[in-house]
């Protein structure tokens, strides 16, 4: 069976787990654009080739072995997927990866970072402003992600400070 990879380059067989443990240094196509990369300095990843208002693109998809060759399918399938809504696919990850880094932060990460930030223009240095949040406020939420925090839970902690 033969599979599309690149124009008139067709991928005689499918590359299998066996044949990845062992490939030669060489970039090596799966079909589809998919692609194993085996370096000289022994590096191995997967990438999808693809083309993009006419400029020829590759998205480094991961390391093997961390990354599967089964994985690595579902991942460019994913990203095919979005180049088909004429999206970048690389600038979908990285906007993918900037919801996760951001919503990975707890209230203490921020509330340290804007302390250090702000502790410049509040006087003394800052404590008064800093011990009801962290009397009240912390305690209660300082654990918590960001993305997890919500209305009822801000009300919960403001409420004893407020009465």
């Amino acid at each position: 069976m033969w599979y599309k990879c690149e124009r008139g380059q067709m991928a005689r067989d499918v590359l299998t787990a066996t044949f990845i443990k062992s490939a030669p240094v060489g970039k090596h196509c799966d079909g589809d654009k998919l692609f194993f990369h085996r370096r000289k300095d022994g590096a191995t990843y997967f990438f999808l080739r693809y083309t993009l208002h006419s400029k020829r693109k590759e998205l480094h998809l991961g390391g093997y072995p961390s990354l599967t060759l089964a994985n690595a399918r579902i991942l460019a399938d994913h990203h095919r997927g979005v180049l088909a809504t004429g999206q970048e696919p690389k600038r979908q990850r990285d906007l993918e990866e900037q919801k996760t880094k951001r919503d990975d932060i707890s209230l203490n990460a921020i509330t340290a970072s804007a302390m250090k930030s702000k502790t410049a223009e509040l006087k003394p240095d800052g404590q008064d402003w800093l011990s009801p949040i962290k009397m009240h406020i912390l305690p209660k939420l300082g654990g918590m992600l960001i993305s997890d925090i919500n209305a009822r839970d801000i009300r919960n902690a403001i409420e004893p400070i407020m009465h």
